[in-house]
């Protein structure tokens, strides 16, 4: 690794690296680790990103729940895999998904299984084959067991 690389370039280059969309704490650090930046180099800039609030994990998270979640109609399990990947906390997740996103899921999950009963297969398919079919299909996109056969049983 370079260690000539200053603290400022750093700083430019995570600059550089948000201005395109909003990234994670872990991400900015695992792009700047790449461009050959110091440890040292890097974590003084994610520190003086955190504390000039450039970097926010939970503003992301919140953001995502927002933007990413309600649009492609993802369930609890899907998000906390995927924002797992971004290096978030599953408690900051879970207690967003509490506060914003709970009371949503029951609507989100109706959304997506009306979708997909419009689809030629299941709009003729037998009564247990669409359920089994939905269920299978609500259950990738991350909606839970529970969630699932409560809306299956009001079909």
């Amino acid at each position: 690794m370079k260690q000539d690389k200053s603290t400022d370039e750093s700083f430019k280059e995570g600059l550089k690296i948000i201005s395109r969309k909003p990234r994670t704490r872990l991400e900015v650090e695992t792009r700047l680790l790449g461009k050959e930046y110091s440890e040292e180099c890097v974590n003084q800039t994610l520190e003086k990103m955190t504390e000039e609030k450039l970097i926010d994990d939970e503003a992301y998270v919140r953001e995502w729940f927002q933007v990413v979640a309600k649009r492609r109609g993802y369930g609890f399990w899907l998000i906390l895999k995927k924002l797992g990947r971004k290096g978030l906390p599953n408690e900051l997740i879970e207690q967003i998904y509490q506060e914003e996103y709970r009371d949503l899921e029951k609507s989100i999950l109706a959304r997506e299984a009306q979708k997909k009963m419009c689809q030629f297969e299941l709009r003729n398919a037998d009564e247990q084959k669409k359920k089994t079919k939905l269920g299978l299909f609500l259950s990738s996109r991350g909606f839970s067991e529970e969630l699932i056969r409560e809306f299956l049983d009001q079909l």
